[in-house]
């Protein structure tokens, strides 16, 4: 069973910041978060909490409210530890979020990912039903974690609308044309133009972060690629509506998206 908890001391910080350094690859006195600023968040009412596991940290996240009405939660940093991925704890987090969220009237949560990693892609879009609102190219600047180093450090800005009783799947587009795809070599191709009217896919390596340390060049391409993909898609009007685990991102004009009402949320209802 997985328990969070709000954090406030120094010595449940530190114990962060060492948590996010194994994850984030970086060595342990540069944690990829300032652990004074945690500190702060913490004593002044952000969002800093621990997820454990029979008294272990296995998972941590970091947010603050903010937003032009004051009305988000933007989750800046969330891990788990390596050996617990994909057994639920991040999802803990993220409906423990919801909920803090919701009790203190706030009606969005925002946060950031790498769109190369596909694992939180699906995730992000999919499970949780966020929406990409932008897509900002190398937000962070350089980065020298082992995740990112030498690589530009282009981010989703994802949105996830707490409005609804409980946020619907991606919404379905019918079937997509692949216009970026995986070549035998595994480098990115072209498939027919970009722009189009029906739905498209953008497929992505499967596994970007083994590709980086093996080929950094060819990850570097993969990320130029999509970058050029989501932000010519993004600028025309069209949104990305979901991720296919194993593909990629499905993406569609806002005219071809299927409005999800309070009957469809109803039906989906066990």
């Amino acid at each position: 069973m997985t328990t969070i908890r709000m954090l406030h001391s120094f010595e449940e910080v530190s114990a962060v910041g060492a948590l996010l350094a194994d994850i984030w690859d970086a060595p342990p006195e540069q944690p990829p978060i300032d652990l004074s600023m945690v500190l702060a968040l913490a004593h002044s009412g952000g969002y800093v909490v621990g997820a454990y596991q029979d008294g272990d940290l296995v998972g941590a996240s970091v947010g603050f409210v903010g937003g032009q009405d004051r009305d988000e939660l933007h989750s800046h940093i969330t891990g788990v530890r390596k050996d617990r991925m994909s057994t639920g704890i991040g999802f803990t987090i993220k409906q423990h979020q919801r909920n803090w969220a919701l009790e203190r009237g706030l009606t969005t949560i925002t946060w950031t990912f790498d769109p190369l990693i596909a694992r939180n892609a699906y995730f992000n879009l999919t499970r949780l039903g966020g929406r990409i609102a932008e897509y900002l190219i190398n937000f962070y600047g350089p980065m020298d974690d082992g995740l990112n180093l030498g690589q530009p450090s282009d981010r989703a800005f994802v949105r996830w609308d707490l409005a609804a009783e409980r946020t619907p799947p991606a919404a379905p587009v019918g079937p997509a044309r692949v216009i970026l795809d995986r070549a035998p070599d595994g480098s990115p191709v072209w498939h027919g133009e970009l722009i189009a009217d029906d739905p498209v896919e953008l497929i992505i390596p499967a596994d970007i972060e083994t590709m980086r340390q093996q080929d950094p060049a060819l990850a570097l391409r993969w990320r130029l690629a999509l970058r050029h993909a989501i932000t010519a898609l993004l600028d025309e009007g069209w949104a990305v509506t979901g991720f296919r685990r194993g593909g990629g991102f499905l993406v569609a004009p806002w005219a071809r998206m299927k409005t999800i009402t309070q009957e469809d949320r109803d039906e989906r209802r066990p």
